[in-house]
């Protein structure tokens, strides 16, 4: 199987012109549909998580529904992983694990 793996591409992460050509190189890969299974990853800064952004580095952007829209289009078929940290959970690392993945390409 072979996986495109999209981590953050979020609003509130957006900082210049340089994310802007990421996105269009993301929504190309996307639409030469090549890729088995499309995998995003959302950083959502929830207080009520316990975000360590929060805690430890008083980091409150991505807490709104606004700065943690994707900011390219995301595929119906997509899976959408939410995450808290840095990392993902230890269920979301199984499913990508039972995915059987022989290629993979993250941005």
């Amino acid at each position: 199987m072979k996986v495109l793996l999209i981590v953050d591409m979020q609003k509130g992460f957006m900082k210049n012109d340089k994310y802007l050509l990421l996105n269009q190189k993301i929504a190309n890969l996307i639409n030469k549909k090549i890729y088995d299974k499309l995998i995003f990853t959302k950083f959502i800064n929830d207080k009520s998580k316990n975000a360590l952004y929060q805690s430890r580095l008083n980091w409150y952007r991505l807490e709104t529904k606004a700065e943690q829209m994707f900011s390219i289009k995301v595929p119906d078929d997509a899976v959408i992983l939410e995450k808290y940290g840095y990392g993902l959970k230890i269920e979301d690392l199984e499913y990508i694990k039972s995915l059987n993945i022989n290629e993979i390409d993250i941005y």
